[in-house]
């Protein structure tokens, strides 16, 4: 039989003591002091901005004055308007039939009647 091999403590691989009572608790009192010491900044951060805020419903003037037009030249006076001008003017594009360029042998069709077409040339599958 072979003798197991005595190492001095050198060469061991891993601790041979224990921690350090005393070093293990100074560290958890300091961490929990700086647990503290955050918490109660935040508390008196949060009365310190509970008491500047203002309340809801409480504005400024500055946000109740009315509001006024901005400076010349006006790009867009009325912007809802020209919005439902812009969807009547593409509405009547997609429901219409008509030349893309006058010189073009390229026509334009309403959009149901583009979709009728493409359906007639799909295949259909056979229903059991």
């Amino acid at each position: 039989m072979s003798e197991i091999p005595v190492h001095n403590e050198e060469q061991r691989g891993h601790e041979t003591r224990d921690a350090r009572f005393k070093e293990v608790v100074f560290s958890g009192v300091v961490l929990l002091g700086l647990m503290a010491l955050g918490l109660i900044a935040s508390v008196v951060l949060l009365t310190v901005f509970k008491e500047t805020t203002q309340q809801p419903g409480n504005h400024p003037e500055t946000f109740t004055q009315p509001q006024t037009a901005p400076p010349l030249p006006r790009l867009q006076p009325d912007p809802h308007a020209n919005l439902l001008q812009m969807r009547m003017r593409e509405d009547s594009l997609l429901n219409s039939y008509g030349l893309l360029a006058h010189d073009s042998q390229h026509v334009r069709i309403p959009v149901s009647r583009a979709m009728e077409l493409v359906a007639k040339k799909l295949p259909v599958r056979a229903t059991k």
